[in-house]
């Protein structure tokens, strides 16, 4: 047992003379190094993820240059295309105004063709109708010398009557039918009020008309005052 003893404390001895070793990691650790493994992994991995990144933003940046330039050259076509436009629209509008003018000068010429050819159609067609009216209406050239014989007219007027008046009285007198032709505002109402004074006078109907409503109530007003 005393051997034992002396044997268990040499040892103690040479452990405490053992050196203990000052690094640390050179202790074989298995578990250890599979943790450093891990992180120098993951460390690595976030290192590719950042080069990863930053080439991605690199090509970001690339074709948003690329895009910016194309997106410029785009719109310089569009404005060189707007202005070619312009241009082609503007000598079209010059040349449809030349058209147009040319068109208008034909027209006016072609109007004043017309117009003439419509005068002179109207020429003929007014001498054909007076050649018309020549074979059944005659031209009255009655004596108007008998108007101051007619005894007791039926109406009197104040005041002196054109020549084409007292001749259509006369024909009125004899019962005959007038036909009177004049311009407007010239005194034919006055051959009218006498025909329909005769006719009262000899008890007959007469009836009397014009373009307007108007103007015939005005009318009959008048020849209640007058006949």
């Amino acid at each position: 047992m005393e051997d034992n003893k002396d044997e268990l404390f040499d040892l103690d001895e040479d452990f405490d003379q053992q050196e203990i070793p000052s690094n640390v990691n050179s202790i074989h650790t298995p578990g250890k190094e599979k943790t450093v493994e891990k992180q120098e992994k993951q460390e690595k991995k976030e290192i590719k993820n950042t080069e990863d990144n930053l080439i991605q933003e690199e090509n970001l940046e690339t074709k948003d240059n690329s895009g910016q330039k194309e997106k410029k050259e785009m719109l310089d076509q569009i404005d060189n295309n707007y202005k070619e436009n312009d241009e082609d629209s503007n000598e079209e509008k010059e040349n449809n105004e030349e058209k147009e003018e040319e068109e208008n000068e034909n027209d006016q010429e072609d109007s004043e063709v017309e117009s003439q050819e419509k005068e002179e159609e109207l020429k003929l067609n007014f001498q054909e109708r007076l050649e018309k009216m020549k074979s059944w209406a005659i031209e009255d050239d009655l004596d108007i010398s008998d108007f101051s014989k007619i005894e007791n007219p039926p109406i009197i007027f104040p005041f002196e009557l054109d020549e084409f008046q007292k001749r259509s009285i006369l024909r009125l007198e004899k019962h005959q039918n007038v036909l009177v032709c004049a311009h407007t505002s010239s005194g034919k109402t006055v051959v009218a009020e006498y025909g329909i004074a005769l006719g009262k006078r000899h008890s007959k109907r007469v009836l009397y008309t014009s373009p307007i409503k108007a103007l015939s109530n005005q009318k009959y007003r008048e020849f209640k005052k007058k006949i």
